[in-house]
């Protein structure tokens, strides 16, 4: 395991130090618009950085034929789904990254992606739902798949939502691998950690962003992982667990579906009512806006660890804390 990680810093670091010809090699950019506060274009090389590293991991992982590996990839049809269909989420965010696919064409796409993904390996079909509140377990039985295939769909989509200001994808996603490899105990999630902090330093250094590319990949590898741990490792994750990690990317995905919907919008739409927007509004800078959806999302699954207190009460004080930002009544700092 010390070897692989090794390698695996190395081969980071190898790239992060020549980052810039990195991304003058895949040649993706971001152009500032009305919506965007930067004003110059920034590289897009920051998705496929998380991509190739990852991928170059997992490679490893079943190199060194690391144990456990198998709870989450097998070299198996199973393990070549997994590449296939991540390596597709990549492009097609690539793609669009490029050319601006059309919301309907990526729709189709994702749905036509994940069934295949789970047609293929059942085993990630959600059976059934456990809560840490109560003791009976909630069977979907015909529904388990229909439930599996819009839970992925929705937290890709939630997780390309949220990506909006410096650090604040990175940072989650971050939180999101911590929290899952201290609940798994397993070194081989934690490891991928790795390239996302790298990926951190340069994004807010405005150096890069992630991109569709990278937003896309990292929505789909978590919710797998998710789907792995959920189904294979007993009660290590729960339902709701599960949600309040979730809590903040779908709420806010959920609320500006209703919004745009509304306003006879497209659902998916750009526009600037994300919840970074209305702290930018706010005249918050970076640092804090950071500071402060890091704390609404870490806080709450810390107390929660070390306490065990109804985990409802939690979904209560993150919704009020959501809706007294995205109401624009926030004053906190000022």
């Amino acid at each position: 395991m010390m070897l692989l990680t090794i390698i695996f810093c190395f081969f980071i670091l190898l790239i992060f130090f020549f980052f810039k010809k990195f991304s003058s090699l895949v040649n993706t950019y971001d152009v500032p618009n009305e919506r965007k506060l930067h004003k110059e274009k920034v590289s897009l090389a920051g998705g496929v950085y998380i991509f190739v590293c990852i991928y170059f991991y997992l490679i490893l992982a079943l190199i060194f034929h690391i144990p456990n590996t198998e709870i989450f990839f097998n070299l198996t049809t199973v393990y070549l789904n997994f590449f296939i269909i991540s390596l597709m989420f990549f492009l097609i965010g690539f793609f669009d990254d490029k050319k601006n696919l059309s919301p309907n064409i990526k729709i189709t796409l994702f749905f036509i992606l994940i069934l295949s993904l789970v047609s293929i390996d059942p085993n990630l079909n959600v059976k059934l739902l456990r809560f840490s509140f109560i003791e009976k377990k909630i069977l979907l039985q015909n529904f388990s798949v229909i439930f599996t295939i819009f839970s992925i769909f929705i937290f890709i989509n939630a997780l390309n939502m949220y990506d909006g200001s410096n650090g604040q994808l990175g940072i989650y996603v971050m939180v999101f691998i911590l929290y899952l490899s201290f609940k798994s105990g397993s070194l081989i999630i934690l490891n991928l950690v790795l390239p996302i902090i790298f990926f951190i330093y340069l994004n807010i250094k405005n150096i890069t962003f992630a991109g569709n590319a990278g937003s896309y990949f990292l929505g789909f590898l978590l919710s797998y992982i998710v789907l792995k741990i959920y189904n294979n490792q007993g009660d290590t994750l729960t339902s709701d667990e599960i949600v309040l990690m979730m809590f903040y990317p779908v709420l806010d995905l959920v609320r500006l579906v209703f919004y745009r919907a509304i306003n006879n919008k497209s659902p998916l739409s750009a526009d600037r009512n994300h919840i970074h927007h209305i702290l930018q509004e706010k005249n918050y800078n970076n640092k804090q806006i950071q500071l402060i959806l890091c704390s609404i999302i870490v806080l709450p699954m810390i107390i929660y660890e070390f306490t065990k207190f109804n985990i409802i009460l939690f979904f209560l004080l993150n919704a009020f804390f959501y809706y007294i930002i995205v109401s624009k009544k926030f004053i906190f700092l000022k």
